[in-house]
């Protein structure tokens, strides 16, 4: 083709070798797959008791803290102050010793303290144990320390001067790992 007296050639373009695509198989993507498989197998197991865990702590937390206030309020309110643990029905409530009646055990339930109360989540098991009781250290067969709770009910007394009985309160889950506070 002539355009103004100027030779114009149509460059010849020569064919090139096509490109290869840089992708990956189909065995490639399935041995990956196949290796985050096993080691997410691996993993999991690890992670399975992380909630039973929490509960735990959850609940250790919570008693501990309970713990806390009735130290807080024998002291200020200058009278014995105890915390009632009813291992059967999981729940526990903050009781100070009325005033005028110093002779007689009589105690009230604390009103309108938050945190005087509450309940431990069922999955856990509370046991309130004295450190010093030997039959209780012989006890020590199966996951719940051979017995299941001897009472309704068991007491913490944190005294005005800020003392408090010897207590270890020993929390367990589902499957008799436990943790203890005391």
């Amino acid at each position: 083709m002539i355009v103004c007296g100027n030779v114009s050639r149509r460059a010849v373009r020569t064919p090139r070798p096509a490109r290869r695509r840089r992708a990956f198989t189909l065995i490639e993507l399935l041995a990956v797959i196949t290796i985050i498989g096993i080691l997410g197998a691996m993993i999991v197991p690890q992670f399975a008791g992380g909630h039973q865990d929490a509960l735990l702590r959850a609940a250790g937390r919570e008693i501990i803290s309970a713990m806390g206030l009735a130290y807080s309020q024998a002291v200020s309110q200058g009278r014995p102050c105890r915390l009632c643990i009813d291992p059967l029905k999981n729940l526990y409530r903050l009781e100070s010793r009325r005033e005028r009646n110093f002779q007689e055990e009589s105690y009230e339930l604390l009103r309108d303290v938050p945190g005087a109360s509450g309940v431990i989540d069922r999955r856990i098991r509370i046991r309130v144990k004295d450190p010093y009781d030997q039959e209780d250290l012989k006890a020590q067969r199966g996951p719940w320390g051979g017995e299941e709770p001897r009472s309704a009910e068991e007491t913490i007394t944190f005294q005005s001067d800020g003392t408090a009985e010897a207590r270890d309160v020993v929390f367990q889950d589902a499957e008799a790992s436990s943790s203890a506070c005391g």
